[in-house]
């Protein structure tokens, strides 16, 4: 019983009206930020990006302390991998203000804060899953394929500009994430990394574009499969 009253009040914050809605949107734009401030021609707009980014920090910095205010053990939310992510998403800033290069570049983790945005779509599909009809839930299913692929080019093309920063491949986060989009399209890794990490981001990069056509020729299967027999078993 105490445990079924204790899982609400982590999701509490997401489940209010426009609260989920508007930090999804705030994560976007801070993920955004980070990626045009990497782009050396949008050098000039640096002071409006730096002014977004303490707006964005106080914004996360409070979502922080209200879910470890909410969370009834504190240090198992803190140390937890929603919690670490939370905490990835303001410590490199604040960090950062010191002015170190290393720190700056590290905000590009920030990225994986978009996997937040996926639980939610998935929790979203789940609760209507029973009501909704059969079509409404393959666009789910649609939707969420769309964001992991979405999620995974930025954290893969973060990372490759992490460790190719100052290459020729690793100019800035845009160009990471064309690059990393290209590998997971099936395309050849061209330019090859230059470093070890931007080796391991390649390989990482293979793997998870051999998961994520697993999960879309099991999608496919599955639509494929309802228009064929009307079954609607999942595998």
């Amino acid at each position: 019983m105490s445990r079924k009253h204790k899982a609400p009040k982590l999701r509490e914050l997401d489940t209010i009206p426009y609260v989920g809605g508007f930090l999804a949107i705030a994560t976007i734009l801070a993920v955004l930020l980070v990626a045009l401030e990497t782009v050396p021609s949008l050098a000039p707009y640096l002071p409006y990006f730096v002014l977004a980014e303490y707006v964005l920090v106080a914004i996360f910095s409070l979502e922080y302390l209200i879910r470890i205010y909410q969370a009834p053990s504190k240090l198992k939310y803190i140390f937890s991998f929603f919690g670490l992510v939370d905490l990835i998403a303001i410590l490199p800033s604040m960090l950062g203000f010191a002015n170190l290069t290393f720190l700056k570049v590290g905000r590009a983790v920030r990225i994986i804060r978009l996997l937040r945005i996926l639980r939610l779509a998935k929790l979203s599909k789940v609760s209507t899953k029973n009501s909704a009809p059969s079509s409404s839930v393959y666009l789910y299913n649609i939707e969420i394929y769309v964001a992991a692929l979405t999620i995974a080019t930025l954290i893969l093309g973060s990372l490759f500009y992490i460790f190719e920063h100052g290459q020729a491949a690793g100019s800035s986060i845009p160009s990471g994430m064309y690059w990393s989009l290209k590998v997971i399209l099936g395309e050849l890794a061209y330019p090859q990394p230059e470093t070890f990490g931007g080796g391991v981001t390649m390989v990482l990069t293979r793997i998870t574009s051999l998961v994520l056509l697993g999960l879309l020729i099991n999608l496919a299967g599955t639509i494929l499969r309802k228009v064929l027999t009307g079954s609607e078993k999942d595998s």
